[in-house]
Formats: structure tokens, C-alpha cells, sequence
């Protein structure tokens, strides 16, 4: 069984690594408003200017992209 800190560094890793291919993984974990943005842009978000923030139907089909991607 996976603890809830080895699980969250994996997600957290994971959203960079997908987000920022080919860059080396920062030494400490993002913030919560970047892996939001982040995971939206998984879930289809275009992250304009003048788009906002990201509506909770794109967060969630985000988080759907990476819990896919952390499962395999």
C-alpha cells in the first residue's frame, strides 16, 4: 500500500514531467494554484490571457488525465 506522501510526490511529479517534457523535476513541489493550472491544461485548458481560471468540468477531466498517467 502506497502511503498518502509517496502518493501525492508521485502526482505532483508526475503533472510536472507531463506538463514540462524534458526538464529536470524541481527540488520542491509546486505550487497549488501552477498543478491546478496545470492539470487543467491536461483537461483541455488553454491557459490565455483573457480565459480565467479554469472551470471545474476541465479540473476534473484533468484529474481524471492524471490519475491515468499515475496509474501507469
Amino acid at each position: 500500500m502506497v502511503n498518502d506522501i509517496g502518493r501525492e510526490n508521485d502526482q505532483w511529479e508526475a503533472l510536472y514531467a507531463v506538463t514540462n517534457p524534458g526538464k529536470p523535476l524541481p527540488k520542491n513541489p509546486i505550487s497549488i494554484h501552477e498543478a491546478t493550472r496545470r492539470m487543467a491544461m491536461l483537461g483541455g485548458f488553454l491557459g490565455r490571457k483573457g480565459d480565467g481560471e479554469p472551470g471545474a468540468e476541465t479540473l476534473w477531466r484533468g484529474l481524471q488525465m492524471l490519475d491515468a498517467i499515475c496509474i501507469g
